[in-house]
């Protein structure tokens, strides 16, 4: 079985129109509430929301799928930076180019081999559109749900034959 961390808390949010940790959430994808950016300009200031995750056990292994939605209302898409981090120090970057236009659905696998401490994890979200990408303008971008999916944890029995 698996464990499940989900956004509790937000911690940042910086640029952000509508929404907080509560509007991503869910168990079961809902997206009737979400996370609204402020107009994100090319080359111009990143949106940025963070929120702590809920604690979890130490998993039987390193494997771990995070799971997002999101949207973008034009088809060459803006980009999120996700970042992984335990208190202050960052385990984990990548860069994510959510698919066309529409809500999108995507799973991405982070390194979580460096985590020591299951209790404080949290996720940060950087939505950016590079000075590249002229067409459209400005525009909102919009997060719906998330949650990181880890292994369950080691049973006990097998820790005492360790």
């Amino acid at each position: 079985m698996a464990q499940f961390l989900r956004p509790i808390a937000t911690t940042l949010s910086s640029r952000i129109a509508t929404g907080d940790h509560t509007s991503i959430d869910e168990a079961v994808p809902d997206d009737g509430d979400y996370i609204r950016t402020q107009n994100i300009y090319p080359g111009g200031a990143a949106a940025v929301f963070e929120c702590r995750l809920s604690p979890a056990l130490q998993p039987r292994s390193p494997n771990a799928t995070l799971r997002l939605r999101s949207y973008d209302p034009q088809p060459y898409g803006s980009y999120m930076t996700l970042s992984l981090k335990q208190g202050a120090q960052q385990l984990w970057t990548a860069e994510y180019d959510p698919p066309g236009i529409g809500i999108r659905t995507a799973e991405v696998s982070p390194d979580i081999s460096g985590v020591t401490d299951w209790s404080d994890l949290s996720l940060r979200c950087e939505f950016y559109l590079p000075d590249w990408q002229t067409p459209g303008g400005a525009r909102n971008v919009y997060l719906y749900w998330l949650e990181l999916e880890i292994p369950d944890r080691v049973p006990a029995s097998l820790l005492m034959l360790l």
